[in-house]
């Protein structure tokens, strides 16, 4: 949907990597899928707009990497 903003076209199908494996799929852009795309953004924005964050992980390992952790008060 981006690239169709962008470039004024109609896109038809959409590619993706997946890296393990080097595998590239097609996927067909329908209706069903830009409809998912509209509400993921309309999600996206309400947590932005309302400065959500969730609660902390019980598993504080997957804290080392996320880029989130200088946010979390409550853990660190």
């Amino acid at each position: 949907m981006l690239a169709e903003a962008a470039r004024g076209l109609r896109v038809e199908r959409a590619l993706l990597y997946r890296i393990p494996d080097e595998k590239v799929f097609a996927v067909p852009v329908g209706e069903g899928l830009r409809e998912r795309v509209r509400e993921a953004i309309g999600q996206v924005r309400r947590i932005r707009d309302q400065a959500w964050f969730p609660g902390p992980t019980p598993v504080r390992g997957r804290c080392v990497e996320c880029e989130y952790a200088n946010y979390c008060g409550d853990v660190w």
